[in-house]
């Protein structure tokens, strides 16, 4: 009887979690996770991390910038574009240091 109570609760656990890929996008964010419920249910985008955007990557994820956009949740393209300028800056940054580095040891 208790393996079937396991059984049981395995499949509710494993149902829930295919419903909720199929109908949510859970999107990592500079400021943590936030939760999108998908205009289309797919398994496209379930967990996607943003952080670091520019603007082909959006362009390659049109279901979830659709569903961004429904769920009225568009201070999130601000984030990631934040996110995204602060590390080519840093980038930026790094690499020149480099460079000046490598200049005054010569």
């Amino acid at each position: 009887m208790k393996r079937l109570l396991l059984l049981l609760v395995g499949i509710v656990i494993g149902g829930a979690a295919v419903y909720a890929s199929l109908e949510y996008h859970v999107v990592r964010t500079p400021d943590g996770f936030v939760t999108i419920p998908k205009v289309n249910p797919n398994w496209t985008d379930t967990y996607i991390d943003i952080r670091s955007f520019g603007v082909d990557d959006w362009a390659q994820h049109k279901d979830l910038v659709q569903a961004l956009l429904a769920a009225k949740k568009e201070q999130v393209f601000g984030d990631a574009a934040e996110g995204a300028l602060k590390e080519q800056f840093s980038d930026l940054f790094a690499s020149h240091a480099d460079s000046t580095a490598t200049a005054e040891r010569k």
